[in-house]
């Protein structure tokens, strides 16, 4: 979906800052997923190299950050300051990586969700609805 799709759909921009809805990030299944999406949909329609040039880091250490949920665990994995997800914020022009941290603390993801009651037909946990 590119920036058009996404005003269609109901990303509002609040204070400069565009509100991704919930159900782009439900499949996230890693907070990588959402730093992709955050660029993907950066208001400035930035790339992984003006996102990085403009947080101040190399391409290939933001690279890092972005792929390591695509390598085994280990000491080569790396992790974005609580800064340094600010500022991402920022530079993108999107909350989607705060948004997918609430969905995932609140235990919303789909791969959190309990898996459906063939019995019944329907989720063992309703999902919540989204204002």
């Amino acid at each position: 979906m590119n920036q058009k799709g996404l005003r269609l759909v109901g990303g509002a921009i609040q204070g400069g800052m565009r509100d991704i809805p919930a159900e782009f990030l439900l499949h996230c299944r890693t907070y990588q997923d959402a730093l992709r999406i955050g660029i993907k949909f950066s208001l400035s329609r930035l790339d992984e190299c003006r996102v990085a040039e403009r947080m101040g880091m190399s391409k290939g250490h933001l690279n890092k950050i972005i792929n390591c949920d695509l390598l085994e665990a280990g000491p080569k994995r790396k992790m974005m300051s609580e800064y340094q997800m600010e500022q991402f914020e920022e530079v993108v022009g999107n909350n989607a990586l705060s948004k997918y941290w609430v969905l995932k603390f609140e235990r919303l993801l789909d791969h959190q969700r309990e898996p459906i009651d063939p019995q019944m037909g329907q989720e063992t946990t309703p999902r919540r609805q989204f204002a």
